[in-house]
């Protein structure tokens, strides 16, 4: 290894002009560059490689093993994913159909929702979440399904990563990973996917063997950490080795106390008879509310439980908190615990939290939704048909996700009327911010205001006297008193 080293110092002295003293002295403006005795070891596996060759399919596969297992006997571990996956998911995103026909609009939209539900749609999409944290990546497969209880015969079928692998795999060859053929552009044109489980133990029924989809009919779900990355790594990789370290402490801890629980004491002499011999390592049991008298020249010693020391805890809150850091959650929701937190502290650190939530969820728009609910249409138009003239296919559309629930809802009612008085927001982003669907909220004022009126007329009371308004609540006041008289012409 010296001798390579050398060598390469030479040439690189001889090309550049250089001797080894200038290369060493190249790297004194910076003193992670250096490699001295102290940083030596904890820097000795970095290496300079490419993403796919970091990520090679032996190294996939032991991160893969391991996140799987923490993930099923940590239960930090699990109830971070899951809990993530709440808040990320939660119960879905509503469909928001914009053309200018709103029976249109209603129309596509239950139509869609009845498709979610036949296919299962947010249970596999919470399933892909998890095994993209634990796995790294997880594949959709588009395809049809005859027996689907709906009119769109289109069905998702959820695979995990050790099945995408092809034989012969060459990492050299930049147009290929492991199991996915792309183009000259680094488009993928193929997906090759094992017929069974490599490592199962049931008896194979199925050839082990491979078959090869196309791409457009493969949604390939994970996390690009570097250009060119062609595969994913589990998410929860940086925290591994924690969450083991902390499962050994915490049962180490648990052992250590209840076997001093468990050994009330131990006698033991320095000066035994030697009249009467003893066998060492004897145990007895004292009766209850007794005075037990020891023989001559004994003692008695009880244990007494070392652990959990006093900084049990706060050991525990540092790994856990240092944990969430790569999930981008706050301490309290990794550990299910705000005691230590007050409203300000909690409104704080979720800030980061929701704005990381904010981005998964465009993630999950632009490679899964998007791509289904285009998929959806296209079945929709040849099985059940639209009005002549409109192209479904070019109107726009939204996903609105489920809210979050408010720390304080009094404050945050306070504050959401205060911005739509000054006009700094809307009624449709303050209702997409809580899960709502606006036009849902417009509707339910309407008939509210219209069934109002009306028992007023019946009554023979005077109308209400509106309130003082200003910004986006007097102009949607405006707007729902200009509907309800249009409503009111037409029953007349």
């Amino acid at each position: 290894m010296t001798s390579i080293i050398q060598r390469v110092r030479s040439a690189f002295s001889v090309l550049f002009g250089m001797d080894d003293t200038a290369v060493v002295k190249a790297n004194y403006g910076y003193d992670a560059a250096q490699t001295t005795p102290n940083n030596r070891r904890r820097w000795q596996y970095a290496r300079d490689v490419g993403a796919n060759t970091l990520n090679s399919p032996e190294v996939r596969r032991i991160l893969r093993t391991r996140a799987r297992y923490e993930a099923r006997n940590n239960s930090y571990c699990d109830g971070m994913i899951q809990t993530l996956i709440n808040y990320v998911i939660g119960t879905g995103a509503s469909l928001q159909f914009q053309s200018d026909n709103p029976e249109l609009n209603s129309t596509i939209e239950k139509a869609f929702v009845e498709w979610t539900k036949a296919v299962k749609l947010w249970d596999k999409i919470r399933a892909g979440r998890r095994t993209k944290l634990e796995d790294g990546e997880v594949f959709i497969l588009k395809g049809r399904n005859p027996k689907l209880n709906n009119r769109i015969k289109n069905d998702v079928q959820l695979i995990e990563s050790e099945l995408c692998t092809s034989f012969g795999f060459d990492p050299s060859d930049p147009r290929q990973a492991d199991g996915i053929k792309f183009d000259e552009y680094g488009n993928p044109v193929q997906y090759e996917f094992l017929n069974r489980y490599p490592n199962s133990s049931v008896p194979a029924i199925t050839p082990f063997g491979t078959k090869t989809v196309p791409a457009e009919n493969i949604i390939h779900w994970y996390r690009m950490d570097r250009p060119n990355q062609k595969r994913g790594v589990p998410e929860i990789t940086p925290a591994l080795e924690l969450f083991s370290m902390l499962r050994s402490y915490t049962l180490a801890v648990i052992d250590s106390a209840q076997t001093a629980a468990n050994i009330a004491g131990i006698a033991f002499t320095t000066n035994a008879p030697a009249t009467k011999k003893v066998t060492p390592f004897v145990e007895f049991q004292p009766d209850r509310n007794t005075i037990s008298f020891l023989p001559a020249n004994w003692d008695f010693k009880q244990l007494h439980a070392e652990q959990p020391t006093t900084t049990y805890a706060e050991f525990k809150k540092e790994i856990i908190n240092e944990i969430a850091r790569c999930l981008n959650m706050p301490y309290n929701i990794a550990a299910a615990n705000s005691s230590s937190y007050n409203y300000a502290s909690g409104r704080l650190d979720h800030q980061g939290f929701y704005k990381f939530i904010s981005v998964e969820r465009q993630s999950i728009e632009q490679n899964i939704l998007n791509d289904l609910f285009s998929w959806f249409l296209s079945a929709y138009l040849i099985q059940v048909g639209v009005p002549r003239g409109v192209d479904i296919l070019d109107v726009p559309f939204r996903w609105v996700w489920s809210g979050f629930g408010f720390i304080d809802p009094l404050k945050e009612a306070k504050a959401i009327t205060e911005r739509l008085n000054n006009r700094t927001t809307s009624l449709q982003r303050e209702c997409a911010l809580i899960g709502t669907d606006w036009e849902t909220i417009q509707d339910q004022q309407l008939e509210a205001e219209v069934r109002e009126r009306d028992r007023r007329a019946e009554l023979g009371l005077p109308e209400a006297e509106a309130e003082s308004e200003s910004g986006d609540v007097a102009a949607m006041r405006t707007y729902i008193e200009d509907t309800v008289e249009e409503m009111i012409e037409e029953r007349v």
